[in-house]
């Protein structure tokens, strides 16, 4: 958790917005941080069981650490790709992340199984795309993500394409960036919720549970 708070809060005297150029060591930092991260919280639980000391407490304990770390992985994503100027989108992005985590987690109340994956694809994957953002940042600046995608096409493939797809390439790196973590997220939550209705013996309680989190949404967006 400290590593995780230390890859957001290094940016932060330079920054709250989310859209102002800062230091690009800080994205070096934070890359490295958010890795000794996903390291360390992958070999917490395989430690934890070779040692005999795994427990229920063990387990909430760990998951409630990395419910507040999800904040500032998504903030420190923010800052790398200067995703302030376009408030309503972020906030999408964080609410689908933060119901993926909560969703794996009622999953697990009802199936006795923690999924933190589809297919070949999950947290681990996920965790290290994002250090890729932020090594990008880190390289090329942040201003690169603004970059449009016609820009990153030889000239002689941009020019031949039709108008539908050279509309959809003067549009920014980052935006398509942005929207693909919200999809692949969104599908992973739809999926998962899906399968553990499906599973779950009273499903009108697990609908239901879905309610709260639901509404703290809603009030989010309206505050």
């Amino acid at each position: 958790f400290g590593f995780m708070a230390a890859s957001y809060l290094c940016m932060v005297p330079y920054d709250l917005t989310l859209e102002n150029t800062i230091p690009r060591w800080t994205f070096f930092f934070a890359a490295f941080c958010q890795f000794v991260y996903q390291t360390l919280d992958a070999v917490d639980g395989k430690q934890a069981r070779r040692t005999k000391s795994s427990s229920p407490l063990g387990q909430l304990f760990d998951h409630g650490c990395d419910s507040f770390s999800v904040t500032f992985l998504i903030l420190s994503v923010a800052e790398a790709a200067k995703f302030g100027d376009d408030v309503e989108s972020y906030f999408a992005l964080v609410s689908i992340i933060c119901y993926c985590f909560w969703v794996s987690n009622w999953s697990e109340y009802h199936t006795k199984v923690l999924r933190t994956h589809m297919y070949n694809f999950g947290t681990t994957e996920g965790e290290l795309v994002i250090i890729g953002v932020l090594l990008i940042s880190g390289i090329f600046g942040q201003d690169a993500w603004a970059t449009k995608v016609s820009d990153l096409l030889p000239g002689f493939i941009a020019s031949n394409l039709p108008n539908a797809f050279a509309v959809a390439l003067q549009k920014p790196v980052k935006l398509y960036v942005l929207y693909g973590f919200m999809g692949s997220f969104l599908l992973l939550a739809v999926v998962t919720f899906f399968n553990t209705v499906k599973a779950a013996k009273d499903k009108s309680e697990a609908i239901l549970q879905n309610l709260p989190i639901a509404m703290l949404f809603v009030l989010n967006y309206l505050w």
